[in-house]
């Protein structure tokens, strides 16, 4: 499959076939192949700029089907199916809050960390599947409308709130609070990104400090980093402003 210069152009064992503009492929199936990965639904192959885009096209409860597995872990056990449910209604909720907002592309939703991991027809597996299922139609909401249900998988031992990350409007629901359990520890300790160390040499450094001072207009002679000192944090204790000194 090419893209032309009007539409997309498939080939096959018995021939080609152009087609002008965007094609639907429904399996009787009811299966698609992308790349590597088994969707369930139809797939929509449309021209893009470079190559061609395509969409699998799936109702939201069979998408989620594929999402939380790659959002929580597949393979979870049947008594953690009460904290898959709650995954299940978080992923649910951010897909109905965001259905629409990326009209312009083309489609609902981004397949990635951008929105949600979704992993089709591959990822799925008999607890997520069961979560989603008897969580079918379930949102949060606050004010009669669905949440900005964002979520994570580690946050160091506190979240923070909504303003801290994208600024806005603070969101009573998006607060921030610990992660400490009573016994003492933390529940996302075990998260290879609860505590982790990120080695710069000094020309990284200064390669990344030269190019801020760039977009701004400010580039000097500056070739050595003398120090940096954290200025500034926010509420949950992330550093938010930096001193950086300089041999000018």
């Amino acid at each position: 499959m090419v893209r032309t210069a009007d539409g997309v152009e498939l080939t096959g064992a018995d021939g080609t076939l152009r087609v002008r503009g965007p094609i639907v492929a429904r399996p009787v199936a009811g299966q698609v192949r992308i790349d590597d990965t088994t969707y369930r639904g139809a797939a929509l192959v449309r021209p893009a700029a470079e190559g061609v885009t395509a969409v699998n096209l799936v109702e939201l409860e069979t998408y989620l089907l594929g999402v939380v597995p790659r959002e929580i872990g597949g393979g979870r056990p049947p008594e953690e199916l009460e904290a898959v449910k709650a995954q299940a209604i978080a992923a649910r909720t951010y897909a109905v809050r965001q259905l629409g907002r990326r009209d312009a592309l083309g489609f609902d939703y981004y397949g990635s960390v951008l929105d949600q991991v979704y992993g089709g027809m591959d990822a799925e597996d008999e607890t997520t599947t069961r979560a989603v299922r008897e969580t079918r139609g379930e949102v949060v909401v606050h004010d009669g409308e669905p949440i900005e249900a964002y979520y994570h998988s580690t946050c160091g031992g506190r979240t923070a709130a909504l303003e801290e990350v994208w600024g806005g409007e603070p969101r009573p629901y998006l607060r921030s609070v610990s992660d400490r359990r009573p016994d003492g520890g933390w529940y996302c300790e075990s998260s290879n990104r609860f505590r982790w160390t990120e080695h710069w040499t000094h020309d990284e450094l200064l390669a990344t400090l030269t190019a801020g001072l760039r977009e701004r207009g400010e580039v000097g002679a500056v070739t050595r980093v003398e120090s940096l000192e954290v200025t500034g944090r926010t509420r949950s204790g992330r550093a938010e402003a930096l001193r950086v000194a300089t041999n000018l």
